[in-house]
């Protein structure tokens, strides 16, 4: 198959994402897939290609690049010619399942991360579920969709299992093993205790960095979870008005502020070039150096905010009350107009 024969070429955002990670360029896969380099297809796929330069048939190539899987389709019509991750194309095949079933896994228990309770897994049960399965000439998939319900403290989770036959793999045995794809939502990081009510304590420019920054973790975003972790020290200089020229300088006056201790400072050092790694060099980091991390900040809000307001709060009771969430502080109300003998009430 010729080059001229590829048509139009395009790509998916993911895929392009991924090759940049990997420093692969494009024109290499799609080179290949008009040699229709066979190194990674199945044997049943190699006729499919075959028969493609007789028919006119689609064609269709798999290359793979440090674990990363790529596909590479040429339209029937020879009019375009797309570049994706196996993943992309799940998701325009689920749209067009030949099979759906409704409850099928109702009532079954699953033991998962739950947001509230913590730590370790709890036993979630299925309240409601839609499954769904297809194939056609290039992979087969299943996944199913459940609304479950953790055992200890009520609350309710949208999860998807799914599998497909693109992302399958031999052991060192040779035993083909098919890789499921389980995702939670609303997203948690198992074992993580968030700081709950006591995030209503921060400053709100804080507090919004904080949940960002949560949620990128929860994600498995880790070059924004870096990003948003040097970002909260930002916040948190820029909030104490901690002076210097740049965050090296402003984090060491915390110490002069008396806000921290030097041994504190120092750490927070290993997180600030964490960040500049991630922001800078765009490099991801282990989801347990970013957990690490994400400790030690909240133990610096903690320190720095939440037990000063609480101690605020349970040792000087004639503070005005607050708009916000009952007993945490944030805006103070404006003092009650003092009303004459002779004003009229309504």
């Amino acid at each position: 198959m010729s080059k001229s024969s590829l048509g139009q070429v395009v790509a998916t955002p993911h895929a392009l994402s991924e090759l940049q990670r990997l420093n692969v360029e494009p024109l290499e896969l799609t080179d290949r897939h008009s040699r229709l380099d066979r190194e990674a297809l199945l044997a049943s796929d190699h006729k499919l290609n075959d028969q493609a330069l007789i028919d006119g048939t689609r064609a269709f190539s798999v290359f793979e690049y440090d674990g990363v899987k790529f596909w590479v389709i040429t339209e029937a019509d020879r009019l375009s010619t797309c570049l994706m991750l196996p993943s992309d194309y799940r998701g325009r095949l689920l749209m067009i399942d030949d099979v759906v079933e409704r409850d099928k896994s109702l009532g079954t228990h699953y033991n998962l991360p739950c947001q509230n309770c913590i730590p370790g897994k709890k036993r979630h049960t299925v309240l409601a579920s839609v499954e769904t399965a297809g194939d056609n000439q290039y992979c087969s998939w299943n996944a199913s969709f459940q609304i479950v319900q953790c055992g200890g403290c009520q609350s309710v989770s949208f999860r998807t299992i799914s599998e497909s036959s693109a992302d399958a793999y031999a052991d060192d045995d040779g035993k083909i093993l098919y890789p499921q794809d389980e995702r939670l939502f609303p997203p948690r990081v198992e074992n993580r205790a968030e700081l709950g009510m006591d995030v209503w304590s921060l400053p709100n420019e804080v507090r919004l960095v904080y949940e960002e920054t949560l949620k990128a973790l929860s994600n498995d975003s880790p070059v924004l979870a870096g990003i948003g972790l040097r970002a909260m020290l930002e916040t948190v200089c820029k909030e104490k008005q901690a002076p210097g020229r740049n965050l090296l300088q402003k984090i060491d006056s915390l110490v002069e502020l008396k806000i921290l201790t030097p041994g504190a400072v120092e750490i927070l050092h290993k997180i600030r070039t964490l960040g500049n790694d991630a922001a800078h060099e765009v490099k991801p980091h282990s989801s347990e150096q970013l957990g690490l991390a994400l400790d030690v900040i909240e133990h610096l809000l903690k320190e720095v905010y939440i037990l000063p307001s609480k101690i605020k709060r349970k040792f000087d009771p004639q503070e005005p009350p607050t708009i916000g969430v009952p007993g945490y502080y944030s805006t103070p109300l404006p003092p009650s107009p003092v009303r004459g003998s002779g004003e009229a009430s309504n």
